[in-house]
């Protein structure tokens, strides 16, 4: 089973970060970050040619975001079926993801997107030079934990 660190548990009495076990709002929120994981890792995994980098990167950038939104290494490592080493490798680097992107992996609908933006959980998107509108995979995966 997964195993999570609080953001900011603070010191333990000996010393060092208290760890929780997964409780059941735990693995909800596991499972909402898994799919679009899970569904990156699948497009990485059949992207051939001029496709490849840009899926390798969209993986790396969402392990980051996972992390970054709290997950640790072993909850990834178990979720994607890869080693810790792979994640602690593969998950350094927060990334930009277009919202339509992060729709399809999660299985989202743009009302969603529109809601967190409205509550506050996502700041104004980013637009690149290609129109599209992007944030850092954290806060994607920040805002798409707290449900």
């Amino acid at each position: 089973m997964a195993s999570w660190v609080d953001p900011d548990p603070g010191p333990s009495p000996g010393g060092g970060r208290r760890s929780r076990s997964t409780g059941p709002l735990l693995r909800v929120v596991l499972e909402r970050l898994a799919m679009p994981l899970r569904r990156a890792l699948a497009v990485e995994q059949v992207a051939i040619g001029p496709e490849r980098r840009p899926a390798l990167r969209l993986t790396r950038s969402l392990i980051a975001g996972a992390r970054f939104a709290g997950c640790t290494d072993t909850a990834v490592s178990e979720c994607l079926g890869i080693s810790i080493n792979a994640v602690r490798t593969r998950g350094g680097s927060d990334g930009w993801i277009a919202v339509d992107d992060f729709i399809a992996l999660a299985d989202l609908d743009r009302t969603v997107i529109e809601q967190w933006i409205t509550d506050g959980r996502l700041p104004t998107a980013a637009t690149g030079a290609d129109g599209r509108h992007s944030y850092a995979a954290s806060q994607l995966m920040r805002a798409l934990s707290q449900g």
